[in-house]
């Protein structure tokens, strides 16, 4: 088709929410087409520690296990270096309690996800994946529609988004 473009495009904003629980927690967006890496995942990351104990000495590397090491939870659609579905919780957060039809994944891959290698994250993957598309159609013929976005919702979302282009 002559109409799709390749062009590498990346976009990303930060939304904030005000109201008192929500003060100062930036709730960062991205999204981009045609770049170097598919992925696709929410990520929370917790504030970080006020001092950092557990430095190594010679190259002030932060160990997973210091104070100070990121704390995040990474909810992992799949493709990347994990080339699966799986929710990846730093070690410093603890091990993670797997869902029914889960495991651990003991001997993670190699590479790095979100600046730490695997080895950094506890990981509980589905035992089996099942395609997103089968989902779905099971969804809509089971009458889930709790699972969809509703109109109003998504007239709200599209003028959050139109006022965030319109910003200066």
């Amino acid at each position: 088709r002559s109409d799709v473009s390749m062009t590498p495009t990346f976009a990303a904003t930060a939304l904030h929410i005000d109201n008192k629980r929500w003060t100062g927690v930036p709730f960062v967006m991205m999204a981009g087409k045609a770049l170097n890496e598919r992925v696709g995942y929410v990520r929370v990351v917790f504030k970080p520690n006020g001092m950092c104990v557990g430095l190594a000495k010679e190259s002030h590397e932060v160990p997973p296990t210091a104070h100070c090491a990121p704390k995040q939870m990474v909810f992992y659609v799949g493709h990347g270096p994990l080339g699966a579905s799986g929710i990846l919780v730093t070690k410093t957060l603890g091990r993670p309690a797997a869902p029914k039809q889960w495991f651990h994944m003991e001997k993670p891959p190699g590479g790095h996800l979100l600046g730490l290698p695997l080895e950094d994250y506890h990981i509980v993957s589905p035992t089996v994946e099942r395609n997103a598309y089968a989902r779905l159609i099971e969804h809509v013929f089971q009458g889930e529609r709790r699972l969809f976005v509703g109109t109003a919702s998504l007239l709200q979302s599209w003028h959050v988004w139109d006022g965030a282009l319109k910003a200066p």
